[in-house]
């Protein structure tokens, strides 16, 4: 079987690496922002929800793509970031995914070819769960979500605020 390099032209390999850096510093910075105006949320009494929604309505992307972000750029700061500087935001977001995301990143920056190890090979080798698997805490609060946003103003915001601070609390006991 022909390995990718086979396949794809050296100048198009040369632009996807390009964009593949672009794309994933452009990430981060969205989810750095959305992180600013999160912890500053209180000076404004509003949801972390109404900043991802704001956010993203200047950046051209749904909220839930937003505080995708956040998590991930809250996740890892920007010091473990540059430790793996070849590595595609869904390199992080995955890892973030296990117990150790540390053993997925450095499994990532190690490959036979002059690349990273793909998102789909570290997965693999990982056995990582789907992010639509039952038991992930997006799929475990997005039934609730429909929900919420039916109650009004002001208890929703008590909700909210409530799912905010056991998100944080379970981000918390797996950061780095």
């Amino acid at each position: 079987m022909p390995s990718y390099d086979d396949v794809i032209e050296q100048d198009d390999v040369n632009l996807l690496l390009t964009l593949r850096d672009k794309n994933t510093q452009a990430q981060f910075m969205v989810g750095d922002i959305a992180n600013k105006y999160v912890n500053k949320r209180d000076i404004y009494g509003v949801s972390k929800s109404f900043c991802y929604s704001a956010v993203g309505s200047f950046y051209g992307k749904q909220s839930r793509t937003i505080r995708d972000y956040s998590r991930v750029a809250e996740f890892y700061p920007k010091h473990i970031r540059n430790e793996y500087p070849i590595l595609s935001f869904d390199h992080y977001r995955v890892a973030m995914r296990t117990g150790d995301w540390k053993a997925v990143l450095e499994y990532a920056m190690t490959s036979k070819d002059s690349r990273p190890a793909t998102v789909d090979d570290c997965i693999s080798h990982f056995n990582i769960q789907s992010i639509t698997d039952p038991d992930s805490l997006d799929s475990a609060f997005q039934p609730l979500r429909k929900y919420i946003v039916r109650l009004p103003h002001s208890i929703r915001q008590i909700v909210e605020a409530m799912l905010e601070d056991i998100e944080v609390m379970i981000k918390d006991s797996l950061k780095p």
